[in-house]
């Protein structure tokens, strides 16, 4: 699909109230479940995918309720899109292909630290209306 097409595509595409409440249903129940004031506190398996259906980034990307994913589909790539993720073997792992790293120990804890910062400081961005400061 070409630039032009989504374009058309997107000034058609409606949003029903039903769709939007489901939505919002499941950013109430994300934001219940991760209050921003926890973000700080989260554990690496808090946070990464591989470690069953209740981490942070599961609800991201593949929590459901009533047969609806309820954030707004971030699915796609691979998880190191995370920035942490624990690979198949059982490590927390950053990155992916060449650059695929296991991180361990003090390694991971500052590498974490690093991530969760980067959360908080892009959550600030919105709160204060600076979105595209989030890139950065």
């Amino acid at each position: 699909m070409n630039l032009k097409e989504l374009k058309d595509k997107s000034t058609n595409y409606t949003f029903t109230k039903a769709q939007f409440e489901l939505k919002e249903e499941g950013r109430l129940q994300f934001v219940q479940k991760f209050p921003r004031n926890s973000i700080a506190n989260l554990t690496p398996d808090d946070y990464a995918l591989g470690n069953g259906d209740d981490s942070f980034c599961y609800w991201l990307e593949f929590k459901k309720i009533h047969n609806q994913v309820i954030m707004f589909g971030i699915g796609g790539g691979n998880s190191s899109k995370f920035g942490l993720y624990k690979s198949k073997d059982g490590h927390f792992t950053r990155g992916s292909g060449k650059n695929k790293k296991i991180l361990t120990g003090n390694e991971l804890d500052t590498y974490f630290a690093s991530v969760k910062t980067a959360i908080l400081e892009s959550l600030k961005c919105v709160e204060e209306d600076r979105i595209r400061e989030i890139k950065q």
